[in-house]
């Protein structure tokens, strides 16, 4: 996929350790360098978002003028949706961003320097964090079993795409229905996650763990 950002691959040390991941993305078709774990539960959160059209780790460095004085920072990530509306996106833990303790400083002058450079350039300033992306306790972990399966196996074929329509209908039903009634086949519950990946279909990923009990619906039945 066309990207207008090219990461800027560097390094980090930080106080929560080496937290280094490494990541394929199959919205990208590449692998994504990923600085702390909380950077990897916002990568999990938009490479599983339908909304989310194409994104770029590490995109971008801004300058600004904080306190009389030239501000350089890396911004984590940059996303543009399928509308066509682009953001940049910096993650931080709920403490570090935290005004009333100034060990953070130097922080909120990093975070002060993106919103002044996303401003003066016409762009959408995120600060994500981790009462965001584990407000449910399941999502983040719901959504790396189905990047998993994603990642390792193709998008279903045309007669298996049919056959997994016509079983689901205009109904939700669990996961473990629709095998049943496809004999218990292997390749179903992979191609279902493939659906929800895609936007096609939904589950409540929120609310418990992804298992043969969850349900899932039509998302153009839902429009309806």
């Amino acid at each position: 996929m066309d990207n207008k950002y090219t990461p800027i691959i560097k390094f980090k040390q930080t106080r929560y350790g080496s937290n280094h991941w490494f990541g394929f993305s199959p919205k990208l078709q590449r692998d994504v360098n990923l600085y702390s774990n909380l950077e990897y539960a916002n990568w999990v959160y938009v490479e599983t978002n339908p909304q989310i059209k194409t994104f770029c780790e590490q995109p971008a460095e801004m300058h600004s003028i904080v306190d009389g004085k030239l501000k350089t920072s890396i911004i984590d990530m940059w996303i543009q949706r399928i509308d066509g509306t682009e953001a940049f996106i910096e993650v931080k833990y709920e403490s570090d961003i935290d005004p009333n303790n100034p060990k953070n400083d130097k922080t909120l002058k990093q975070i002060l320097c993106q919103k002044q450079w996303c401003a003066e350039n016409g762009f959408e300033h995120i600060v994500q964090t981790e009462k965001f992306l584990y407000e449910s306790p399941y999502f983040i972990e719901n959504m790396k079993i189905i990047l998993t399966n994603v990642r390792d196996s193709p998008f279903p074929d045309e007669l298996k795409l049919k056959r997994l329509l016509n079983v689901l209908g205009h109904r939700k039903t669990s996961i473990r229905n629709i095998k049943n009634e496809i004999d218990n086949q292997p390749w179903v519950a992979v191609a279902i996650y493939h659906l929800i990946f895609a936007g096609l279909w939904r589950a409540e990923l929120k609310s418990a763990p992804l298992t043969d009990l969850t349900e899932v619906e039509s998302n153009e039945q839902k429009e309806n």
